[in-house]
């Protein structure tokens, strides 16, 4: 017989009054165990927090600087005379490393009627060169060509001049009047070509 049940009370009943007993002594458990649960957590974190401020702290690595990739660049600008050119590639790299730096692949450069293409080429940004390596090719006005290994173009007069190794680089023109090569040159921002070092030249007849 369980203590404090009459004697008389059917089984059932005292079944279901032992049920709530066993459910208010869980209730009563959860109520005090809960409340001190939730406070040793609130103290370890309060601790770890604590122990991670007194710890030494690695020094930060670099930060991670990514490349930018441009399709199609274009950039405008004007030349001293007021005469507008334009830079254009089929992609541009912005060197993360070397600020200003832009990587350029099949560069072109218009300035009036003449036209200059390469393979590869660099320009900085706010500066005024524009340097263009591998088969560069100078169109003029009249049709003529001008190739080269590598040219340096200055935006703001459009003086082109080599930027070739000695003996490694050159320049050959092809015009109706003929062919010259030669080892160095500048072309001056009217057109006019100044040869320097082993100058050779065939001359179409008329």
């Amino acid at each position: 017989m369980d203590a404090g049940l009459p004697s008389h009370l059917p089984p059932a009943r005292r079944a279901v009054i032992e049920a709530c007993r066993r459910r208010s002594m869980v209730v009563g458990f959860w109520r005090k165990a809960l409340p001190a649960s939730i406070l040793a957590i609130l103290v370890a974190l309060a601790g770890w927090v604590i122990a991670r401020g007194l710890m030494p702290q690695a020094p930060a690595g670099p930060a991670e600087i990514a490349d930018i990739q441009m399709l199609n660049w274009k950039f405008f600008g004007r030349d001293d005379n007021d005469r507008a050119f334009l830079m254009a590639a089929k992609r541009a790299l912005r060197d993360a490393r070397e600020e200003g730096k832009i990587s350029l692949t099949d560069p072109t450069f218009n300035l009036g009627a003449g036209k200059v293409r390469a393979n590869q080429g660099i320009y900085v940004d706010g500066s005024t060169d524009l340097i263009l390596r591998g088969d560069v090719v100078i169109v003029d006005g009249d049709g003529g060509t001008i190739r080269t290994q590598e040219a340096l173009i200055d935006t703001k007069t459009g003086v082109i001049t080599d930027r070739s190794a000695p003996g490694r680089g050159g320049i050959q023109i092809d015009n109706n009047m003929g062919k010259i090569t030669a080892d160095d040159y500048v072309i001056a921002k009217n057109g006019a070509v100044t040869f320097k070092g082993r100058v050779r030249g065939t001359i179409n007849p008329k």
